[in-house]
């Protein structure tokens, strides 16, 4: 639930109803938050070419009780391999009526916008077949730690926004991509102050020190 325009998911609590031979919730890594992280591993069966089955996705079900535009991020973590474009990614999707879910990012003084609708069957197959079920990739290139900077849009690292216009019901929901990506938690943040990557880590942070996380957290 939404409190203050903050909302915290943990990976482990998201609804899931497929075998764990696919998303399995692990704790190798260390410095995850809560009980656990997920973890892709069906070898046979990874979606990166934008072919999402529901043995695939993960997910939330998330009350925002105040309208307004929420920066969408991932805490993720590259758990195989040492190169940041390998094994970085999700699909990601904000559903319901949402009235807008796009990325991002400003370039030469020109406002860029991507949403699943100009997505499907003008890119590449995968993303594509991703963005027809409303799907937008949200990719990490931190090494070595989990990071919240969650991106769109290769090389040029546009952030991913959710606009709702009434208090209500939604859905955010991942669905795999590669194997060796590690989800810890999803975040929608609302307040302008809070919406860049530091920002928000040095804010969980506090609020894990003081205990005041759980009063966010998505049951």
């Amino acid at each position: 639930v939404e409190v203050d325009r903050f909302l915290i998911m943990e990976a482990e609590d998201a609804y899931y109803d497929g075998p764990e031979s696919n998303w399995a919730v692990r704790t190798e890594v260390s410095d995850y938050s809560g009980r656990g992280y997920y973890e892709w591993f069906n070898p046979a069966n990874t979606h990166g070419g934008g072919l999402i089955a529901r043995s695939s996705q993960l997910w939330f079900n998330v009350y925002i009780s105040t309208p307004g535009t929420y920066i969408v991020s991932v805490r993720g973590r590259i758990n195989q391999g040492d190169n940041n474009s390998e094994h970085n990614d999700v699909w990601l999707k904000v559903a319901g009526d949402v009235a807008d879910f796009y990325s991002y990012r400003r370039q030469s003084d020109v406002d860029q916008y991507r949403r699943p609708d100009d997505i499907a069957n003008s890119e590449g197959v995968g993303e594509s077949l991703a963005a027809s079920r409303g799907y937008l990739k949200a990719y990490n290139k931190t090494l070595g730690r989990w990071s919240y900077e969650t991106r769109n849009v290769d090389f040029r690292e546009a952030n991913i926004f959710a606009v709702f216009d009434e208090p209500g019901l939604y859905n955010v929901s991942l669905a795999a991509k590669v194997r060796g990506f590690g989800v810890d938690q999803v975040v929608l943040i609302g307040d302008p102050a809070w919406q860049t990557y530091d920002r928000l880590t040095n804010r969980l942070a506090v609020l894990s020190q003081t205990g005041d996380k759980k009063h966010h957290d998505c049951e």
